[in-house]
């Protein structure tokens, strides 16, 4: 997933601590059992309340898949989705 073109700026979810890492991934390991990811430019936040708890130069995260999600902010949704509208609801 983080091969896509343009998958740069990421949201990282830590479930398991409630944890959103918020930055730009440097590098990560496609090859490991455990999700592994360098972010650098760092905000981390709480989950539940979206505090900003501090911001750090680089974040080195190793997780289990299943405790974690990414969320790419820099890869635009395509325009014939219309999700946010309340018709594509009513059907």
């Amino acid at each position: 997933m983080l091969n896509i073109k343009g998958t740069v700026w990421v949201a990282v979810r830590d479930h398991k601590n409630n944890l959103i890492y918020d930055g730009w991934v440097q590098a990560f390991s496609d090859d490991s059992k455990d999700a592994e990811l360098l972010l650098r430019d760092v905000s981390i936040y709480n989950n539940d309340s979206g505090e900003c708890l501090y911001q750090v130069g680089a974040v080195y995260l190793s997780r289990k898949r299943e405790d974690i999600s990414i969320e790419c902010r820099t890869l635009s949704i395509d325009p014939k989705i219309i999700w946010k509208e309340k018709k594509s609801y009513e059907k």
